[in-house]
C-alpha cells in the first residue's frame, strides 16, 4: 500500500485544480447563458402566445434546429478528418 504523504508527489495538484476550476467555470456560463435565453423566450410567448407563438415559432424552431444540425454536423466533420 502506497503512504498518503507520497500519493502527493504523484499528483499534479496545480493541473488537477485547473481542469476543476476550467469545469466549474464552463458549468457556470451554460447556467448564465440558458438562464438569459429562458428570460427572453418567455418574455416573448407570454403575452398572448397564441399570436406570438404563430410568429415567432417558426423562427425559433428554425434556429432550434439549425444550431443543432450545425452541432451535429461539424462534430462529425472533425471526427471524419482523422479517421
Amino acid at each position: 500500500m502506497i503512504p498518503a504523504l507520497s500519493l502527493s508527489a504523484y499528483i499534479n495538484s496545480s493541473k488537477a485544480l485547473a481542469i476543476i476550476t476550467g469545469i466549474l467555470v464552463s458549468v457556470v456560463i451554460a447556467f448564465t447563458a440558458r438562464l438569459i435565453i429562458q428570460y427572453i423566450v418567455r418574455f416573448a410567448f407570454t403575452f398572448d402566445y397564441k399570436k406570438n407563438l404563430k410568429y415567432f415559432g417558426g423562427i425559433f424552431g428554425g434556429i432550434s434546429v439549425a444550431g443543432i444540425t450545425y452541432f451535429i454536423f461539424s462534430k462529425r466533420s472533425k471526427r471524419m478528418q482523422h479517421l
